[in-house]
């Protein structure tokens, strides 16, 4: 039986590729301009290099949110709009400070104070796993958005919960037990590809995770556990930076449309499902590059109009939610749900347009970069590593 579709997919088809895209240009450039006035609305007002949740947020201005806001300003080619030279070279001295040990930062602000909704069963406080990873991260991410472009904000030492590097024959057991997290499988799989490259451990145990890894993905759906989200965590965490290609390219695409065609979709979504949806779909365009392109294209300039339409809130912030802001980040609390932008939404939503912003080609238009691909400081030894392991896999790599 032929699953019920959305009413918009047949509407949104029947029209002109230019005149969609015309309009999803106009749409991103009325956007812009509202994102650099809300970004000065969340700047903190003692050290205007750094930025908040949210206008009415419950903690100070801390990493997540200015790593999230900093990288969308960047993409967008507006961050010269919002910071001065003085003010990037004051952020990145703001997160230097925060460094306690090489590539390990502890942020006051999100440590402050346990969240009220804290689990400590599943980590404690402060947190030494997932979280600590995550302020790890975005710490990282802020040092990117400040003028580290070459720096690969998931390259570090893992959370001291997680395997370490003395330990990488555990590793396997470890993603095996961890399974559907493939966050967490990814960012270890890519600290094995670290520590080979620096010869601190063999190649054994790489290649067993990655064996492990394909093996795992759905040959009828193209998904890894059953989903848009958890298949974009193994793509651009392992395969996106080795080259590798994404087994079953077309059942891809075609499981991520028939998830966005959906009646439901749009039913309270989260912004990540948006974009891992287009992410998944780039990539598995570069092995198909023409299959259902011309849907795909109309789809993804209305998505654009659509999420702006629905999303932007009167303070000009782009919000997670139509009606609100997303209140968490992790389990920390960051503001209450209000109708009001957030620093989530911005930057996942704007990552998502800047996928289809290269899919439409439109970056002269609208200034935004259409940047997506991974892009580490280290790309060359990736890719040299892709060689052997694609070797070692019997696949072929995606020529670059």
């Amino acid at each position: 039986m032929q699953m019920q579709e959305r009413a918009d997919v047949q509407r949104v088809q029947a029209q002109d590729l230019d005149a969609l895209r015309g309009r999803a240009a106009r749409d991103l450039v009325a956007a812009t301009d509202g994102l650099v006035r809300w970004a000065d609305r969340v700047r903190d007002p003692e050290a205007p290099f750094r930025f908040r949740w949210a206008v009415d947020a419950l903690r100070a201005a801390d990493v997540a949110s200015t790593s999230y806001i900093l990288n969308r300003l960047v993409d967008t080619g507006v961050l010269d709009r919002v910071l001065t030279t003085k003010q990037q070279s004051d952020g990145r001295r703001w997160i230097r400070s925060l460094e306690t040990a090489p590539e390990s930062y502890e942020d006051p602000a999100l440590l402050a104070y346990k969240p009220p909704g804290w689990d400590v069963e599943a980590e404690p406080w402060p947190p030494t796993g997932a979280h600590k990873e995550a302020m790890n991260q975005y710490a990282r991410g802020c040092l990117r958005g400040y003028g580290a472009l070459t720096l690969d904000a998931i390259q570090g030492p893992p959370p001291p919960d997680w395997p370490q590097q003395h330990q990488a024959d555990q590793v396997l057991a470890w993603i095996q037990r961890v399974e559907p997290n493939w966050s967490w499988i990814g960012r270890m799989i890519r600290r094995l590809m670290d520590w080979h490259l620096a010869g601190a451990i063999s190649f054994d145990p790489l290649l067993e995770c990655l064996r492990w890894a394909y093996s795992r993905q759905d040959p009828d759906t193209g998904f890894w556990a059953g989903g848009i989200q958890t298949t974009f965590k193994i793509i651009i965490s392992v395969l996106q930076p080795l080259g590798l290609p994404v087994p079953q390219p077309e059942r891809l695409v075609d499981s991520v449309l028939r998830t966005m065609y959906r009646p439901d979709y749009d039913d309270d979504l989260f912004p990540c499902e948006e974009f891992d949806a287009f992410y998944d779909i780039a990539a598995a365009w570069q092995q198909v590059p023409e299959y259902r392109r011309g849907e795909v294209l109309k789809w993804a300039a209305h998505r654009i109009s659509y999420i702006l339409a629905t999303h932007v809130q009167q303070d000009e912030g782009l919000a997670s939610y139509p009606d609100r802001c997303i209140p968490t980040w992790l389990m920390w609390d960051m503001a209450r749900p209000l109708p009001q932008g957030d620093a989530f939404g911005l930057a996942i939503f704007g990552s998502g347009f800047d996928i289809c912003v290269d899919l439409l080609g439109i970056q002269q238009q609208t200034g935004w970069a259409g940047r997506w691909r991974f892009d580490a400081r280290d790309a060359d030894s990736y890719r040299e590593l892709g060689r052997e392991v694609a070797a070692q896999l019997g696949v072929q790599r995606i020529s670059r």
